[in-house]
């Protein structure tokens, strides 16, 4: 049996403001364009040889706190769906998921990853892990040169032990696990294709 594997983050189906923050018309169009894009690479099992595997792993935040919308939503994905949850995640919805996690443990090309929904501290991944997959984000990075205590982005140099795998760095699609490692996710354009 095949095991494809796919991930991202921070989704936020029904959010409106990140919907019109993000650029879209309205949170229909927003989910709506997040669907056709996950669809678009995850396929349906019954398009596929039915002993191939396809997981998806959500980095948290699939939705504001809403449940009840994710009912609606999360059957409309193609694939396995495994949560590791995040701070607008809640308990209600993991009915709606193979498997709720706090974080994930990977093997990329040999290589072991940690998988979370917020980024892990820096002293955390030596002897560990190579690097940290991670959401929360949203569009900026943890850089070498860090943070201040209060969190306020002040640094220069990007830290290539984080890969940020928020919606937004990955045109609002699930992107292949293993080509996160090493290579650059796929562009907007690339997706439409």
């Amino acid at each position: 049996m095949a095991k494809f594997r796919y991930v991202i983050s921070d989704l936020h189906f029904g959010h409106v403001a990140l919907a019109y923050k993000r650029g879209f018309d309205s949170v229909h169009d927003h989910d709506k364009a997040l669907i056709r894009n996950w669809n678009r690479v995850v396929p349906d099992y019954g398009e596929v040889a039915k002993h191939d595997k396809y997981i998806v792993y959500i980095l948290g935040d699939v939705s504001l706190h809403n449940p009840k919308y994710l009912a609606e939503i999360l059957p409309k994905l193609n694939g396995e769906k495994i949560l590791v949850s995040g701070n607008h995640d809640d308990a209600a919805a993991n009915q709606y998921y193979k498997a709720v996690y706090g974080a994930i443990q990977v093997k990329i090309h040999g290589d072991m990853y940690i998988m979370t929904h917020i980024p892990i501290h820096p002293q955390e991944l030596f002897g560990r892990w190579k690097g940290n997959i991670h959401g929360h984000l949203h569009q900026n990075f943890v850089y070498e040169d860090w943070q201040n205590v209060l969190g306020d982005v002040t640094g220069t140099i990007k830290d290539d032990r984080y890969i940020n795998v928020s919606a937004e760095q990955l045109a609002f699609t699930p992107q292949p696990l293993e080509s996160l490692v090493g290579r650059r996710p796929l562009t907007a354009t690339e997706v439409e294709s």
